[in-house]
């Protein structure tokens, strides 16, 4: 009995994971039998331990109780885990981001505010009081290390043989990637880009049908003899909202060194920019790719490619670890200097000092036409906040407690404001670099974001797991060093995050390639609509009424739609969906129907 009693146990653990990961993440059914088969070669590898251990002459009761205490605490922090994945990024935590996140803890427990000692001890208690409970309880509870006393030795050899046999099975079909393709989460840890090429929340044409088009634009493509190679250097700050930033008038002065460079430098601003997605992987992909979620490919004719066929020395310096984030340095394609915050020795790796560090390293510009594509993590809720720029008190991460919700406080609009200072701090120092190694003579250089953040709106907090404004809005700033530009920016209604590669190349007298489907704000074209998609959430801004812009998602998860007027109700407080005509929701869904397919196709 004290053995069925374990297996429910386990199972019970096993069960309400399993209807969380499937009801509250929408996750696949089809994980729940692979997962369950994983789980029971986990026991039947730990009942094989035990039933060795507790014939051992002395220490067999600890050894046991150390087994199964950390067994099951082993088991609980992994869906601890699995959740903080899928609540912060929309994915299953991979083996790579954990071990990564486990070699920065003392950096990541300084921006949570958590003192090291105290978690270590807490740590260690709950570990100690474990063991303790089921060594006191051992007795009467452990039903493998009775069994094991009553064994034959013979007979405990074979089922020892017969629990290793069965474990090794179960490992070797682990390794097969079929489990990973019906959504099982531990092969999902280990094995993340075998099921699809997927990009956090989202996944890329998997029949090569857009490959193919891009192989295609990219063997065809000739550079233009007239190109005006002025230096490129683009910042996209993770998590920024432009609500938030002084130059956008935010009642806190939190960008006055960008301000400053606004008012010495030719400058333009865009009041309307939106993300294509609320996540960093896709935004930066759109912004990079000039394609919306639901085109991405596998091998994108991206803005670096072009460049690089324009004779551009193209890097990226990236705050954060990108390469070991699902797939996400893959995804950047071939550069000619690659640095992110994994490579970056002595820094906590979101901590946008290694960029500064990293600038100063670089050589005075040699008259070859450069590129850089900077990551700045200062505003992102994991950022390191510095002394010098923590102004507003009191400050709590809001990414602390993991899945937080309740209306905006003071503290954590804080937190943010202080790490949006930081990132104007960081900018800036960059800049004055660049200045003085000659790199700003004769060069564009641009402030955006990958999407913005939640800050309580809604409560909700953080970001990829909504659509709404707070977390789709960011900011678009255009410096111009050392030139007057021919054509100024012109002011839209709405500008997409896949407008800024475009914008780019115009501003260098290149044109853009055929499958790009941003427009240079230059000289913007006409459009009707703007597609956004997070997950499961697929939508667009519908431009066809001079007068407002409506936006429209559905969650293809619940088929519930959401119909909101920005133009009028920005904070999304009153949905207007039984307002609409049928007609018109019919002609949003033919409009939204590929980026729904990439939802079906990846939960297939």
């Amino acid at each position: 009995m004290p053995v069925v009693a374990e297996l429910t146990f386990f199972a019970t653990l096993a069960a309400v994971f399993l209807y969380f990961y499937i009801s509250r993440f929408s996750q696949p059914p089809t994980s729940i039998v692979p997962h369950l088969l994983v789980l029971s070669a986990f026991w039947v590898g730990l009942a094989t331990l035990r039933l060795a251990a507790a014939r051992l002459p002395a220490g067999a009761r600890l050894i046991c109780a150390v087994l199964t205490a950390c067994a099951v605490l082993l088991v609980c922090s992994y869906y601890a885990v699995v959740a903080t994945g899928l609540m912060s990024w929309g994915r299953v935590t991979s083996w790579q981001l954990m071990s990564t996140y486990a070699s920065q803890i003392t950096g990541l427990l300084a921006v949570l505010d958590i003192p090291f000692a105290l978690a270590a001890w807490t740590s260690a208690g709950v570990v100690a009081v474990a063991v303790a409970v089921f060594g006191l309880a051992q007795p009467r509870i452990d039903g493998v290390a009775a069994l094991s006393r009553r064994l034959s030795p013979q007979m405990l050899g074979a089922l020892v043989l017969c629990g290793t046999t069965y474990v090794a099975m179960r490992v070797v079909m682990f390794t097969d990637v079929s489990y990973a393709m019906q959504g099982e989460p531990v092969s999902l840890t280990f094995y993340a880009e075998q099921a699809a090429r997927s990009l956090q929340a989202h996944t890329t044409d998997g029949a090569g049908a857009l490959d193919r088009i891009e192989d295609e634009v990219r063997r065809n493509y000739r550079p233009p003899d007239t190109a005006r190679k002025r230096n490129v250097f683009v910042f996209l700050a993770d998590a920024l909202r432009p609500d938030h930033m002084g130059i956008y008038g935010y009642a806190r002065d939190t960008t006055p060194r960008v301000a400053a460079l606004m008012q010495s430098t030719r400058a333009q601003k865009l009041d309307r920019m939106t993300a294509a997605c609320a996540e960093s992987t896709c935004g930066v992909l759109a912004s990079l790719t000039s394609k919306y979620t639901h085109q991405f490919s596998n091998r994108p004719f991206t803005l670096a490619d072009v460049l690089k066929r324009n004779g551009y020395h193209v890097q990226m310096i990236l705050g954060g670890d990108h390469t070991n984030f699902y797939g996400v340095r893959e995804a950047y394609g071939a550069l000619d200097g690659y640095y992110d915050g994994s490579m970056a020795k002595g820094f906590y790796m979101n901590d946008d000092q290694l960029v500064v560090d990293r600038i100063a390293q670089l050589p005075h510009w040699d008259g070859q036409p450069t590129m850089v594509w900077f990551h700045l993590m200062s505003s992102h809720a994991l950022g390191k906040r510095h002394e010098e720029n923590v102004r507003y008190l009191p400050a709590e991460s809001y990414a602390k407690p993991v899945g937080r919700t309740g209306p905006p406080q003071e503290s954590t609009t804080n937190y943010y404001d202080n790490g949006v200072l930081q990132m104007d701090t960081t900018f800036a120092q960059v800049i004055e670099q660049l200045r003085g190694k000659g790199y700003l003579d004769d060069a564009v250089v641009i402030l955006a974001a990958d999407h913005a953040d939640m800050l309580g709106e809604h409560n909700e907090f953080m970001h990829a797991k909504s659509v709404y404004e707070n977390v789709l809005r960011i900011p678009f700033v255009m410096l111009s060093f050392g030139y007057e530009p021919k054509r100024p920016l012109v002011p839209v209604r709405l500008a997409s995050q896949v407008d800024i590669a475009p914008t780019i190349l115009a501003e260098l007298d290149i044109p853009s390639p055929p499958t790009w489907v941003g427009m240079a704000l230059q000289e913007p074209a006409p459009r009707r609509y703007v597609h956004f998609q997070q997950g499961a959430e697929v939508g667009l801004y519908d431009l066809g009424d001079e007068s407002r812009i409506i936006k429209f998602w559905r969650d293809v998860k619940n088929q519930r739609d959401h119909i909101f007027d920005v133009t009028t109700d920005s904070s999304e407080s009153v949905d207007i969906a039984s307002q609409v005509a049928t007609s018109t929701k019919a002609a949003w869904m033919v409009e939204i129907a590929a980026g729904v397919g990439t939802v079906m196709r990846r939960d297939d």
